[in-house]
């Protein structure tokens, strides 16, 4: 009795009451679900491909009213220590495919794959092949910075093929790393060398592409070996690499430059020389 009585008579301030308390909880689970306005952003080492894309994902954020704070880092693996340290500030990273392991994924949430980063073995050419693998036993070798995912891949590699333990010696050479003196040599090569080339391009899809890039490339004699294209990306914005039988590297620049200008090119494509 005592209970009705009481709402019977207070329910116009009963009534407020609940509703500023709903208005208050809507509100509060509004703001915590809201995107962040500034972002830290763990890339690599100022100069890097890591750090141009944080320079670029920052540029456009920008647009849309988002600061985003940069953090220079050795690479890869000193982004993840990062990204798992509650303490460090850090928001979001650029880690290489291969470099996590289970337990550091089921702490992490992947955003997606930006693009591919393949990493290459170069060597002189007086190191022996021995059943389709080089031998590097006692050899020294570069494996990048401490930090770095390139060198993390590079150890599981070694790791991988039995011969982590018998190397002479790792070096850590990239960015702002001690630099090495490498003795002078008579050049007796140009730069006009004939060899196969990997171009990748990033595309707003339409009909005939194809057929406007073999033009370009057929006007200075390229002929195209193969087209690689992954299935899974939108047709506004679709990568997909050529290889390309060798040619000059200045023939191959002259229909790059043909090519300049093509409203369904995104960004200029990436050109890399293929070694045979």
């Amino acid at each position: 009795m005592a209970l009705r009585y009481f709402l019977r008579n207070n329910w116009p301030a009963i009534t407020i009451t609940v509703t500023v308390v709903a208005i208050f909880i809507v509100a509060l689970v509004t703001l915590r679900n809201m995107p962040p306005r500034m972002i830290v952003m763990a890339t690599g080492s100022e100069g890097g491909s890591f750090y141009d894309v944080g320079e670029r994902y920052r540029a456009a954020l920008a647009s849309a009213g988002v600061e985003v704070r940069l953090v220079p880092t050795a690479g890869s693996a000193e982004n993840l220590a990062l990204l798992l340290d509650p303490n460090s500030g850090v928001n979001v990273g650029l880690v290489q495919g291969g470099t996590i392991g289970a337990e550091a994924s089921s702490k992490l949430e992947s955003l997606g794959t930006l693009f591919y980063e393949p990493l290459w073995l170069f060597h002189k050419r007086e190191v022996g092949n021995t059943k389709g693998h080089l031998d590097l036993r006692g050899r020294r070798i570069s494996v990048g910075p401490v930090g770095s995912g390139g060198r993390a891949l590079s150890l599981e590699l070694l790791k991988r093929n039995g011969i982590d333990g018998q190397v002479s010696d790792l070096l850590s050479l990239a960015h702002g790393s001690k630099r090495v003196e490498i003795p002078a040599v008579p050049a007796r090569l140009s730069a006009e060398f004939e060899v196969p080339h990997y171009i990748r391009f990033m595309v707003n899809d339409k009909p005939g592409i194809i057929a406007d890039i073999t033009v370009a490339l057929a006007k200075e004699g390229i002929n195209i070996r193969a087209i690689v294209q992954k299935p899974g990306y939108p047709s506004h914005a679709l990568p997909f690499v050529m290889t390309v039988e060798p040619c000059k590297p200045s023939a191959l620049k002259r229909a790059m430059e043909a090519m300049r200008g093509r409203n369904y090119l995104l960004e200029a494509p990436l050109d890399l020389q293929m070694l045979e």
